[in-house]
């Protein structure tokens, strides 16, 4: 290699030199620099010092395309070494767009302007100035034959559709100082495999990444705050994210997910530090199989999981406060949900649409389920947590549960909470409740026993129950009520005395399971155990320190150790 410093490159020297490196003391002089003869010859040049349009445009025109985007075959120029020059103002325009509005690009100081090197075919790799801090939008549009870019650590910012098109990039390195992605940026890189970005990047525009269907995997850095919809938009071959911003959300064009149609993406982390999953975040990933929720998120945003058709199962770890809406919808093959101990509010439509969801245990801190939370899920069991004060509206829409209990807690039992739940034979309301909203319980036409403890009747629409379950199913009511609670329209009502409240049972120190025709039930330590059926009538009692299965008849009873109660069903 040879340094030319204000020498004109001659014939004889250049055929025994290669790669050539020349510093430009002024710019606008490149072109001094480089005899005619040989501007379509090199192949490989490093340049230093000052570049101004004038010298751009010369670049240009030795890599294969001229200042009007006409190609010249003549031009060999396919690396391109800038990291030691400065771009700075002045000089002639380096493009024109020739057709209106007639635009003319010219540089700036530290800028990689629009068009800078838009169509230069021969070019492929490019290692640009170590002073420049902005890609401008468009700044290698469509720049097909690119292969490789290493972009200085100065920038701070790649504008929008910077390397769209770039469809032989298959390398890029971002330098550390980069914050912002624009949208489109690499859209279209069709053959980039491997992608870093940069953990002080805070904005990742729409569509970045979209079509770049080699990238396999991808880490999203915690200094991300906003991701805009559809970043990796078609990105067939991603497989595996992991996801790390702290706070973040996700934003453009309908709000859609940054990884739509990414149809290989299989598994999720998402890390220790992130607090919030976005809403959108995931929507649509229809082949999920496997998400894995750091310690520290506190929010499930909207939509977050909806449509994740081949999640089975899910986790939602102790931190978690809120569960968005719609947050899991239409996650048909979901099987079994755990929600953490700290979730106040199962937002409106969360699990809706689950189709196979039929196990869930919620946390025992939830305050509301909102409408729609479990509709159309094949839940068969169903325990609600004492803290909840409201369920809402079609909540558990047509799930397949045989009893259900709710506590003390409830105040409000949405309209059409549980309609349809074809399975259901027993309800246990609590004393607390004073609204039932309509069709709450229409067509539960399974309905034979139904306790409701509060002495004042809630309030309840005329199609709260169905008028076939009022004629054959018993309504057992507190003591004194029975008169009062005749506006339900009810053939059967008895008055009993509630004596036995629900509480959770501690499961460290005993297990509870219904079997055929009786419970078994283990202990650690010596307990009392005595069992009531639900109209307070003691059917056993006894101090078991061992495995012991009690023999009994279908029904529901409430199992009572020293003062934690839990109700079982004996099929």
């Amino acid at each position: 290699m040879i340094v030319i410093t204000g020498l004109l490159l001659q014939f004889n020297l250049w055929a025994q030199v290669q790669p050539v490196t020349l510093h430009v003391e002024t710019a606008g002089t490149l072109s001094t620099l480089i005899a005619s003869n040989m501007k379509y010859e090199i192949t490989d040049l490093t340049l230093t010092g000052n570049l101004n349009g004038t010298d751009i445009r010369f670049i240009r025109d030795m890599s294969g395309t001229d200042a009007v985007g006409n190609f010249t075959n003549t031009g060999k120029l396919e690396n391109l070494n800038l990291a030691g020059a400065n771009i700075v103002n002045g000089g002639e325009y380096f493009y024109y767009i020739k057709t209106p509005p007639y635009t003319t690009y010219y540089t700036s100081n530290n800028i990689i302007p629009r068009y800078m090197f838009y169509g230069c075919i021969k070019l492929k790799s490019l290692i640009l100035p170590n002073s420049v801090t902005l890609i401008e939008d468009f700044a290698f549009y469509n720049f097909r034959s690119l292969t490789n870019v290493t972009i200085g650590n100065s920038v701070t910012s790649i504008g929008d559709l910077a390397f769209s098109g770039c469809t032989s990039l298959t390398s890029i390195t971002i330098g550390n100082s980069v914050t912002s992605i624009g949208s489109y940026a690499f859209e279209n890189c069709s053959k980039l495999t491997s992608i870093t970005i940069p953990n002080r990047v805070t904005t990742i525009g729409i569509g970045a990444f979209s079509n770049c269907d080699k990238l396999t995997s991808i880490t999203i850095p915690n200094s991300v705050t906003n991701i805009g919809s559809g970043a990796f938009y078609n990105c067939t071959g991603l497989t595996t994210v992991n996801f790390n911003p702290t706070n973040c959300t996700v934003s453009g064009d309908n709000y859609g997910s940054p990884f739509r149609n990414c149809t290989n993406f299989t598994k999720l982390t998402i890390g220790d530090d992130v607090t919030i999953i976005p809403s959108y975040a995931f929507s649509g990933c229809s082949n999920l199989t496997s998400v894995t929720i750091g310690n520290s998120v506190t929010t499930i945003g909207d939509y977050a999981f909806y449509g994740c058709s081949n999640l089975t199962s899910i986790t939602i770890p102790n931190s978690v406060t809120t569960i968005g809406r719609i947050a899991f919808s239409g996650c048909s093959n979901l099987t079994s949900v755990i929600i953490g101990n700290s979730v106040t509010t199962i937002g409106s439509a969360a699990f809706s649409e689950c189709s196979n969801l039929t196990i869930v245990n919620i946390g025992n801190s939830v305050i509301t389920i909102g409408d729609h939370a479990f509709y159309a899920c094949k839940l068969t069991s169903i325990t609600i947590p004492n803290n909840v004060t409201m369920i809402g509206d079609y909540a558990f829409f047509a799930c397949s549960f045989t009893s259900v209990t709710i506590p003390n807690s409830v105040t409000i039992i949405g309209d059409y909470a549980f309609w349809y739940c074809y399975n259901l034979i027993n309800i246990n309301i609590g004393n607390s409740v004073t609204t039932i909203g309509r069709g709450a319980f229409s067509e539960c036409n399974s309905l034979t026993e139904i306790y409701s403890k509060n002495p004042k009747p809630p309030s309840i629409y005329s199609d709260g129950f169905s008028s076939e379950v009022k004629k054959t199913c018993k309504l057992y009511v507190p003591k004194g009520s029975y008169i009062a609670y005749s506006a339900w329209g009810f053939y059967n009502v008895i008055g009993v005395d509630f004596a036995t409240a629900i509480n959770p049972i501690n499961t460290d120190k005993i297990t509870i399971q219904s079997v055929v025709n009786g419970i078994v039930i283990e202990t650690k330590v010596t307990t009392p155990v005595t069992i009531f059926n639900l109209r307070g009538q003691k059917v056993y009692q006894s101090v078991i320190n061992r495995n012991v299965k009690i023999h009994l008849n279908k029904g529901v009873y409430v199992v009572k150790t020293n003062n934690e109660s839990e109700k079982v069903v004996v099929k």
